[in-house]
């Protein structure tokens, strides 16, 4: 009863089927003025902030986070909320999971985070309990429902490996869920490790498994982090972002040098993104730009 009753308003208020085509909108800009039409306006839904991969290590890495969340509470207009996709700390140390709680905290807005191979102190489910008593219980694979758009959230870490496959818990999971979301309800996913099976790297081993229940849902987008660089492919005509870091701490041996976050405006029935960078300086190259992969 109690999960009919989180679905409750969803299921009351979606009775139309969306027949559109999706379109997908990649803008690829250095600023927060969104180039959005009167038109596009009246058809979106909210815009929400993506991040990911933030590394946070301390004082240094607490002056430039601070500075992306004013940034966004000032120059990013009309956002509803911050997902936080992983990777949050090195090492999963408490104290630091701590302070950087209190400064997200400060965002004023929600903010839903996920848990990545970074977060981890050890193999097994004991390595990660920081990350619940810092930010509880239920930040595991967890789902919200926010104006009628189902937010999908899977914990997908398998100890503190750099590739995973999906366990046996969260297919079950996501089973019983999905029972409850009606097929054109709209559905984002959010993960810390690239779903798409031809991410350039790090792609989630058996993310089939996972499509098999999706694919009879009106999947809106899937959101990842994880790669450390910017990266789009579709499946089914369904969009796959992989986002590069959050914050530029990341420099020696680091391939992909480029940090910044999404804006995701979410419209009836597709999606618009824009970039901004978090470079604070000289904008660094970046890798595979325009790349993107195929079914």
């Amino acid at each position: 009863m109690e999960r009919k009753n989180m679905f409750a308003g969803l299921m009351r208020g979606r009775c139309l089927v969306f027949g559109m085509a999706f379109v997908l909108s990649l803008l690829l800009v250095q600023s927060c003025n969104l180039p959005e039409s009167p038109a596009q306006r009246s058809q979106r839904r909210f815009r929400f902030i993506f991040a990911n991969d933030i590394h946070f290590r301390g004082e240094k890495d607490a002056v430039m986070l601070t500075k992306v969340i004013n940034e966004w509470k000032t120059d990013v207009p009309q956002w509803d909320f911050a997902v936080v996709a992983g990777d949050l700390t090195n090492h999963g140390n408490i104290e630091k999971m701590k302070l950087l709680k209190d400064i997200l905290d400060k965002m004023g807005k929600p903010y839903y985070p996920i848990i990545g191979n970074s977060d981890i102190t050890a193999p097994g489910d004991s390595g990660k309990k920081n990350y619940f008593a810092v930010f509880g219980e239920h930040r595991g694979d967890y789902l919200v429902v926010h104006k009628n758009v189902v937010l999908i959230f899977l914990d997908l870490s398998n100890d503190d490996k750099k590739q995973v496959e999906v366990l046996v818990s969260t297919k079950l999971w996501l089973k019983k869920m999905l029972a409850f979301v009606p097929t054109t309800t709209p559905i984002i996913v959010f993960s810390h490790y690239p779903l798409h099976p031809e991410s350039p790297r790090f792609g989630v081993f058996n993310s089939i498994e996972l499509f098999r229940l999706f694919d009879d849902h009106n999947v809106l987008a899937y959101f990842s982090g994880h790669y450390h660089a910017r990266w789009s492919g579709y499946r089914n005509g369904v969009p796959f972002f992989t986002n590069a870091r959050l914050l530029p701490n990341w420099k020696i041996g680091d391939k992909y040098p480029g940090s910044g976050y999404m804006i995701v405006d979410v419209y009836k029935a597709t999606v618009g993104i824009s970039y901004k960078e978090t470079e604070y300086g000289e904008v660094k190259t970046r890798v595979d730009e325009g790349e993107r992969g195929t079914d």
